[in-house]
């Protein structure tokens, strides 16, 4: 299995741009998700990649700047926190998109705790600068499965069991 690339991400973004973007999130207004996409707003061209591809997967993602554009990132305050914790309740997984910027992000160690602890669900996509066939996250991020590429389809691969399962059968699982 092997990482995504951040230039494969921004591969994703650049199509998102060519296509009716505005279009595309207006005609699919829910308050239920499959995805919920932490990620660093410094990588925000990444995270728009990775949503569209999502919903390319037929799957509703969720970002905090597309769905709930009210909210400030900059602060933290009780009502951004309830409206996170109501949006990863309605998620059935989160995935933790890591860079050499999510160690700034306020949010995202947050995120992810709170998803692992109401629904352990949470996994790793590392965006990485060259295809890596294998990812040890550090610190905590190694707990997690990770997110990559397995002949031309999405598999999320568990380190503690050195096994690996299509993206669909382990969101549903």
């Amino acid at each position: 299995m092997q990482t995504f690339t951040k230039q494969q991400l921004l591969g994703f973004a650049d199509r998102l741009e060519k296509r009716a973007f505005a279009r595309k999130t207006a005609s699919a207004p829910t308050t239920l998700y499959d995805v919920f996409i932490s990620h660093s707003y410094s990588d925000r061209v990444l995270a728009k990649g990775i949503y569209d591809q999502f919903f390319e997967w037929n799957y509703i993602p969720y970002i905090d700047w597309i769905c709930d554009p009210f909210l400030n990132r900059e602060d933290v305050t009780d009502n951004t926190a309830e409206v996170l914790r109501r949006r990863m309740r309605n998620s059935k997984v989160l995935i933790y998109v890591t860079s050499e910027n999510h160690i700034k992000s306020r949010w995202m160690p947050w995120e992810c705790g709170f998803m692992d602890g109401i629904k352990s669900k949470v996994a790793i996509l590392p965006a990485t600068e060259n295809v890596q066939s294998n990812f040890t996250g550090q610190e905590y991020l190694g707990l997690y499965p990770w997110l990559g590429i397995h002949d031309n389809c999405v598999h999320v691969a568990d380190p503690k069991t050195n096994s690996m399962k299509k993206f669909d059968d382990w969101i549903r699982s």
